[in-house]
């Protein structure tokens, strides 16, 4: 069986008609993204032609195309044109809460095979800086260690080889040497493949829900 096909149900509305209950619903896919991402995307998307945009609420759903059709069916009295609803959100509230019980994003869920390896080939990229420059080797294992924590323990594992293995700041106990800043050639070669065999694929929990925006967070903050 192929993975759910995941995606958002979104309620958006503006300074204009908020006050009227009027706002406009839709989905969207976006599975490369995580939510604060998607709301930037949306803001962005409607900010030319709604005045100050305001996302009333953003849902995470499995087969995100069925489910919009599943609330338009629900609040079809409350059509006003296509995609755009009057209410009071209260009732909408209600429909898009339902959404969880067939729509559920959760089960299953593993992160498509592809999304992750795109993600770990960005890290992948990454090791050579990581190998080379001691202030970023410490910005890149500290954002990790501090984050790591609400992960699967299969994919905690993945990155405590990476901070145990690491060749030279090395670990010791729960901290790092960073005054060891050899320029061996050896040294760096080792940093290098160690990086690179943890950003391997294989390896890593595709069921673990915090897994993708971990990654996706750990590329956008170091």
């Amino acid at each position: 069986m192929s993975d759910p096909k995941l995606g958002w149900i979104y309620v958006i509305t503006c300074d204009m008609y908020a006050k009227d209950g009027i706002v406009k619903i839709g989905y969207t896919e976006k599975p490369d993204l995580i939510e604060e991402e998607v709301r930037n995307a949306l803001v962005q998307r409607y900010g030319t032609t709604l005045i100050n945009p305001i996302i009333h609420s953003l849902t995470k759903v499995s087969n995100p195309k069925q489910a919009e059709k599943y609330v338009f069916t629900e609040l079809i009295d409350l059509k006003i044109k296509k995609e755009i609803f009057k209410s009071d959100y209260g009732r909408i509230d209600n429909v898009i809460s339902s959404l969880k019980k067939d729509f559920n994003p959760d089960i299953p869920y593993k992160i498509p095979e592809e999304l992750l390896e795109k993600l770990l080939c960005r890290l992948r990229k990454k090791s050579q800086k990581i190998a080379k420059d001691i202030s970023y080797q410490q910005t890149f294992f500290a954002w990790i260690q501090n984050n790591k924590h609400n992960l699967s323990m299969q994919n905690i594992c993945n990155f405590q080889y990476l901070l145990n293995n690491y060749p030279n700041p090395c670990s010791i106990g729960s901290h790092f040497d960073w005054t060891k800043k050899s320029e061996n050639q050896s040294i760096l070669k080792m940093r290098i493949l160690t990086a690179e065999q943890t950003f391997l694929p294989n390896n890593w929990d595709r069921c673990d829900k915090q897994l993708h925006a971990f990654l996706k967070n750990l590329l956008n903050n170091v």
